[in-house]
């Protein structure tokens, strides 16, 4: 299986594009990309955002990401859905009350992989670029 094989199929609904809030608090990376892995999103982010990304998610409100040409919003939501990317808005990420521990419990500021149980989400963790 593929470092990421076991979200093949997840059987989660698509996430509607209303749900996003008027407003939205936006935190600026220098260091983010984000790509499809198999059948799930993967965001890249440096070491150094590692523990802003863990307090906005639990403060369960929605946020951005933005740097690199990338956007990523993670919403909050009360039922598993699949990520979406909107070409004029950047990735959408649905984050449950689950998924949000799961991302506290598991993301930490040090390079590598990490993978979500039972979400289509995963994060690499890099060094930021000299």
């Amino acid at each position: 299986m593929g470092f990421f094989g076991r979200f093949r199929g997840s059987g989660k609904q698509p996430l509607p594009a209303d749900l996003i809030p008027a407003e939205v608090a936006t935190v600026e990376l220098d260091h983010l990309a984000a790509h499809t892995a198999e059948s799930i999103v993967a965001v890249t982010l440096a070491v150094e955002a590692v523990e802003e990304v863990r307090a906005r998610i639990r403060e369960r409100s929605a946020f951005a990401l933005r740097g690199g040409g990338t956007t990523v919003i993670f919403l909050p939501v009360d039922n598993a859905l699949s990520p979406a990317f909107d070409p004029a808005t950047g990735w959408l990420v649905p984050v449950t009350s689950a998924v949000a521990g799961e991302i506290d419990r598991v993301l930490r500021p040090v390079v590598g992989a990490y993978e979500l149980a039972g979400t289509n989400l995963g994060f690499i963790v890099e060094t930021a670029a000299a």
